[in-house]
């Protein structure tokens, strides 16, 4: 476990960190993309990855985290989460 790494918080933390200032929406998920990379050979945990869906919607997140009004969405993903700075 890295205390540097965003993958290793739970996302309460990482919601709270996201709140803080302290973590982007779009730092997290490169992360996790880096993290998906790196191990999805032996896991084989994921059928697709749509990068590019996911950084375009970390880009919003992360624009309305610092314009303080980050709110989530559901639109594409079933598993976005809700932040209010």
């Amino acid at each position: 476990m890295d205390a540097n790494d965003p993958t290793d918080l739970s996302l309460s933390e990482a919601a709270g960190r996201i709140a803080d200032g302290a973590l982007t929406p779009s730092a997290l998920l490169e992360a996790c993309l880096r993290r998906i990379a790196a191990t999805d050979d032996t896991v084989h945990a994921w059928v697709s990855v749509d990068e590019a869906g996911a950084r375009a919607t970390a880009r919003e997140r992360t624009e309305e985290a610092r314009a303080g009004r980050c709110t989530g969405s559901r639109s594409r993903s079933r598993t976005s989460s809700t932040w209010r700075a």
